[in-house]
């Protein structure tokens, strides 16, 4: 199957979802802007994605193509971009190698969001580190990908398939910022690039590549906090004053520590601050989400707004 060159002009393109920067979106946002095609970031919550018309399967992200209809589907998505952005593989078998690579983090991310329906923090974490041990489910699947960077075996980038970027290196690449962000308790922000050190090289590469980085840099809301080590290290008295997004539930908010230990969170609608221990360092308490679930509940009693997110 060819796709048409882009020498003729891409349809208008709108993709639906969150403001977010989950894999499954980022990895088309950014294809397009790497390939300098236009289109609408049509970042919107949960009612507004479901009222839109765009979801067949009720499911997101979704593609609306100007005069041809609407694409569901990640790897659907991602394969027709590809396409469009020359960033799938022509030749059949390296373009189905991108698919596996796909659908084997569709399989990670499945794991990971079946946990997220359990409340308890403690219960959630005994969830999820037997998925991340040596013998477990999501470490298998990582491992799989692991060899399918081997056996690609390409220099000095590690690509899943062929010797040049894809869509599917795009969602590698924001999967692994996912999985090393220190916000899903239970997985160490060390775990892939210990365990997987061509996944994590092909990350570190990606990330470093001019046109990603200008994208983060246009996004500097969800980019602030990229790198785990420098925010393991930053101290109490660094942290104070600097507000910081973050999302639990569905639910976002900034909050921002101040020299006089207290955490102050903030979301549409108003503010509210709780003091804790001085010594407890503010990202130890991002971290921790059950010490979110306390404070939202004091947010929801002073009567501060929600805005939808992804948690």
């Amino acid at each position: 199957m060819e796709f048409a060159s882009r020498d003729d002009a891409p349809p208008s393109l709108k993709l639906v979802y969150l403001d977010h920067h989950y894999w499954r979106a980022e990895c088309v946002r950014v294809a397009l802007h790497i390939a300098d095609i236009p289109f609408e970031d049509a970042r919107m919550g949960y009612d507004e994605m479901y009222a839109s018309g765009a979801l067949t399967f009720g499911t997101f992200p979704a593609l609306v193509v100007g005069g041809k209809g609407v694409l569901n589907q990640t790897q659907a998505i991602a394969r027709y971009i590809g396409g469009l952005s020359e960033l799938y593989p022509q030749d059949a078998f390296l373009a189905a190698k991108c698919d596996e690579a796909i659908d084997a983090l569709t399989d990670v991310s499945n794991l990971v969001t079946a946990t997220m329906q359990e409340r308890d923090a403690a219960r959630k974490i005994a969830w999820r580190e037997p998925l991340v041990a040596p013998n477990g489910r999501m470490t298998m699947l990582l491992a799989g990908i692991e060899a399918l960077l081997k056996q690609n075996g390409a220099r000095p980038v590690p690509y899943v398939s062929g010797g040049s970027l894809s869509v599917a290196d795009l969602a590698l690449w924001r999967a692994v910022g996912w999985l090393s962000s220190g916000v899903l308790d239970g997985i160490s922000p060390k775990y892939v690039e210990t365990a997987f050190p061509q996944l994590w090289a092909l990350h570190v590469a990606i990330d470093n590549e001019p046109k990603v980085a200008s994208w983060k840099a246009q996004h500097p809301r969800h980019y602030r906090k990229t790198a785990t080590k420098a925010a393991e290290t930053t101290t109490s008295a660094e942290m104070a004053g600097m507000w910081i997004r973050h999302t639990n539930k569905g639910r976002a908010f900034y909050r921002r520590r101040g020299d006089d230990g207290s955490c102050t969170l903030t979301a549409p609608g108003g503010e509210i601050t709780v003091t804790d221990k001085p010594e407890v360092k503010l990202h130890a308490l991002c971290k921790a989400e059950s010490w979110f679930e306390e404070r939202w509940a004091r947010l929801a009693t002073a009567g501060v707004a929600t805005c939808d997110a992804e948690a």
